[in-house]
């Protein structure tokens, strides 16, 4: 079955706009667990995308994240790209993401993910 793909902005832990894709499952297939899919250095949410369809068809609906300066995520004026500012974000996600159904997200990370 087909997944649907969305991109929207994510505030992160200071506000800084965040790209996010979704890939969703269709609910019948979905088996109530989330991924969230965070890039290396020097890449970006378009790492995962085919990844991410993969495991959407199977029933893993997710997230791919564009960290801070990275692809179409907001670049921090103050210069805050210290590891604690992408651990903040991506807690404010799952924190987000949890609110929503109640399931604590897995994180799939590469590098700096």
């Amino acid at each position: 079955m087909d997944t649907s793909t969305r991109i929207e902005n994510f505030p992160g832990h200071d506000g800084l706009s965040l790209a996010l894709e979704h890939f969703d499952a269709a609910t019948e297939q979905s088996n109530g667990n989330r991924l969230i899919f965070t890039h290396g250095f020097g890449q970006n949410r378009l790492s995962w995308g085919t990844t991410a369809l993969r495991l959407a068809s199977a029933g893993w609906p997710g997230m791919a994240l564009d960290g801070r300066g990275h692809g179409d995520s907001a670049w921090s004026a103050d210069g805050a790209y210290e590891l604690d500012h992408f651990v903040w974000d991506l807690t404010a996600l799952a924190r987000a993401y949890t609110a929503v159904d109640g399931a604590d997200p897995i994180l799939v990370g590469a590098s700096m993910g």
